[in-house]
């Protein structure tokens, strides 16, 4: 049996092809490789991460704080705290004396009477006016025993206060002053001191003829310098002006020896020519003396803060 041997020219073109073969895979094996590993390269993993963080925490949190901070801080809105230039013609600062009121003791009684202080005569006969501050006396009644006032106005309201005594003559005393929310009218005046002694009087309060101020701090009038709490609330009232009129509260604070201009506060009053403006202070306030100005009314209106 004859066998047919390949020629040579055959076997040399099958090994060409099963070389090309295996380059070719050898190739595409290399190729995978590099495209399965490209995703795991390190720098395009660690790359965006320090970027980001360091651009973003500190420096926008930093400064959102501070500017909040700044927002909320409290302003110098209260009255107390101005510090304004003085308008054309008011005083920019003047010096302060001392003094006090100068008040006289009351003269001693037998009965029990109610009388008009020293030198206030005239004003039970006229009748006081809005505003008017004036001080009666309580002769003949016991020094060892408190004295009360009852005061029953034009509505049928009463009020009670207390008088005060005079250790030197032994006789009480009292300083009285109706607001811009008194009406009009004639008031009674009870003084009592127990059920032995009693006196009574009436008077007519009348309505401002000409411009009048004053602190209010109570109907009994105990001083001329009037301490209020830092938080509280000073009533300023006004009377006597014109309906509709706006008058200037100048505003004046205590330092070293000289009072010196805060601001300037404008009340208009209502149809009748009065007024009361509330003056707030806060808690945080600063302490001192005070004083307003109040054109065209004669004296100063000292008040302190505590």
């Amino acid at each position: 049996m004859n066998r047919q041997m390949p020629s040579p020219s055959t076997h040399r073109y099958s090994t060409a092809n099963v070389l090309l073969a295996i380059l070719f895979l050898a190739i595409m094996a290399g190729c995978g490789h590099s495209a399965s590993e490209a995703p795991r390269e390190p720098t395009v993993a660690q790359a965006p991460s320090p970027t980001v963080t360091q651009a973003a925490n500190p420096t926008v949190t930093q400064a959102a704080s501070s500017t909040v901070a700044q927002a909320e801080s409290p302003a110098a809105d209260s009255v107390l705290k101005r510090r304004d230039t003085p308008p054309p013609g008011v005083e920019p600062q003047f010096a302060w004396f001392g003094g006090g009121d100068g008040s006289e003791p009351c003269p001693p009684g037998e009965t029990p009477s109610i009388v008009p202080g020293p030198g206030l005569e005239t004003i039970l006969e006229k009748g006081p006016m809005v505003l008017d501050a004036f001080e009666l006396c309580f002769p003949g009644f016991a020094a060892q025993q408190p004295l009360t006032l009852e005061i029953r106005g034009p509505s049928g309201k009463t009020e009670s206060l207390r008088a005060n005594l005079y250790r030197r003559t032994a006789t009480f005393s009292i300083s009285l002053v109706f607001g811009p929310n008194d009406p009009p009218g004639n008031y009674t005046l009870l003084a009592r001191q127990g059920t032995r002694r009693h006196a009574t009087i009436t008077l007519k309060l009348r309505q401002a003829t000409t411009p009048n101020a004053r602190i209010i701090y109570g109907r009994s009038v105990t001083t001329w310098q009037p301490k209020f709490r830092r938080g509280e609330t000073i009533p300023v009232a006004l009377a006597g002006y014109k309906p509709g009129e706006s008058v200037a509260l100048h505003l004046y604070r205590y330092e070293g020896t000289n009072f010196i201009y805060s601001t300037t506060i404008k009340v208009r009053t209502n149809g009748e020519g009065e007024a009361v403006y509330r003056l707030r202070t806060d808690s945080n306030d600063p302490k001192g003396k005070h004083i307003l100005i109040i054109p065209p009314v004669d004296g100063w209106h000292f008040f302190n803060v505590t």
